[in-house]
């Protein structure tokens, strides 16, 4: 998880984050379809290429509402980038994370491949254990709300508080002699999962700087890879 808990035993999974052979040819396989009459794939066919792929919406949904935002309030000639707008700046963040647009350079909404599969490796491993991931983060949640229907419990977000209760329900707090479950580790559960092992932003949900840390589906099956828990 994150680095500041690896002392304590915890570790990232490197197997989470390295390539799996077979989901790097089925990238492949779309990106050559989608790319048939054109030799560039645009942010734009992004939406098109996941729907092939076939990843669960709510595991891309950050990344549609950004492509959405670029075209129509930023691709324009002579854009001013402002600091202060959260829209502007996760979306950039997106734009680094997937297209060839460098860190100094003008936008560009042309995908890099090699951004692509890396990026699309994990979501493809996000779908393969899409029922894993739901049924472990529905048990969070139903401890932590009145959430019961499907919608509700793929589109909620875990606080803080929500962690809280959880810890409460579990009955993990100390008691009895045991080690508590600290709020600090909590606090841990709420970063470790933003970014990657290279320390690239990884959701781009326009609510996360805006509503401060929570939990959502994405976030919480990212943990799970870290932990080993997805092939």
């Amino acid at each position: 998880m994150a680095k500041s808990r690896r002392n304590d035993g915890f570790a990232k999974s490197k197997q989470f984050e390295q390539l799996n052979p077979d989901i790097e040819d089925e990238i492949l396989e779309v990106y050559a379809q989608l790319t048939a009459e054109s030799p560039d794939l645009f942010l734009h066919q992004l939406p098109e290429f996941f729907t092939f792929l076939k990843v669960p919406h709510c595991f891309i949904y950050d990344i549609l509402q950004c492509t959405e935002y670029y075209y129509e309030f930023m691709q324009r000639d002579k854009l001013v980038v402002d600091a202060r707008n959260v829209k502007q700046q996760t979306t950039i963040n997106l734009l680094q994370a997937y297209t060839i647009t460098g860190s100094d350079s003008d936008l560009i909404d042309i995908v890099d491949i090699d951004k692509l599969i890396r990026h699309g490796n994990k979501l493809v491993k996000f779908r393969n254990n899409y029922h894993h991931i739901y049924e472990s983060w529905k048990l969070f949640v139903q401890a932590a709300s009145d959430s019961t229907s499907k919608s509700a419990i793929v589109h909620y977000k875990l606080s803080l508080p929500d962690l809280k209760r959880i810890k409460a329900v579990l009955n993990l707090d100390e008691s009895e002699g045991r080690t508590s479950f600290s709020d600090s580790l909590l606090i841990d559960m709420l970063s470790c999962c933003s970014t990657d092992s290279d320390g690239n932003i990884i959701n781009f949900d326009f609510d996360k700087p805006k509503e401060g840390s929570y939990l959502s589906i994405k976030d919480f099956a990212e943990i799970l890879g870290n932990l080993g828990e997805l092939e």
